[in-house]
């Protein structure tokens, strides 16, 4: 049984969700940059050919987000 006291402050979950999404995305907009070398080396694999992939658990504005 859910506790009494979250009732009156609860939120659907969609929304906090949603929430925590555009702050994460805030965050990594703000504060994020690529390693050392990386540009370089992104740039000479696609210069070569060579296919290359991004996984992440990240929703995908995040990962959208250029550099």
């Amino acid at each position: 049984m859910a506790s009494s006291r979250w009732a009156a402050t609860a939120r659907p979950l969609n929304d906090i969700a949603a929430d925590l999404d555009a702050r994460f995305l805030a965050a990594v907009e703000a504060d994020t940059a690529l390693l050392p070398g990386a540009r370089r080396l992104l740039d000479t694999l696609l210069d070569s050919g060579i296919p290359t992939a991004l996984v992440s658990a990240s929703p995908r504005p995040v990962v959208s987000t250029r550099y």
